[in-house]
């Protein structure tokens, strides 16, 4: 079983969006695996990198995507993006650093990062996906 698993209620009625929303849970079971297995850091970096790398191609894809279907609240969704990227950034420098059980700190913050910022962020623009 993986650590986040995806299922219907993530889904925002955008293929690209709900792709690269799969491809990021694939990305973050990857780091669980990882931990589980106790791999180096190094290679939990690699893999963190790649989340962060993935989350800014992807921001950047939707919010083209809530560009061109003129999302009213686009702006706020940009802030809470670079805020997140801020995070990331941050998360990063700790973990290359070997801050005590960061590397458990992420996993716990990338599930719920990315759940509930599906579910409590990116579904607001989904009404005005089919207009």
């Amino acid at each position: 079983m993986s650590y986040i698993e995806w299922s219907d209620k993530y889904s925002v009625g955008n293929d690209m969006v709900d792709t690269q929303h799969q491809k990021l849970m694939d990305i973050i079971n990857r780091y669980h695996d990882a931990l589980e297995e106790k791999r180096p850091r190094a290679e939990l970096v690699k893999i963190f990198d790649e989340v962060a790398d993935y989350a800014i191609y992807h921001f950047r894809d939707e919010e083209a995507l809530m560009e061109r279907i003129q999302f009213p609240k686009m702006a706020r969704h940009k802030v809470i993006h670079k805020q997140l990227i801020e995070q990331i950034g941050k998360l990063r420098a700790e973990l290359v650093s070997g801050v005590a059980e960061i590397e458990q700190q992420i996993r716990f913050f990338l599930k719920n990062w990315l759940t509930a910022h599906i579910v409590g962020i990116d579904t607001q623009y989904t009404p005005f996906l089919a207009h």
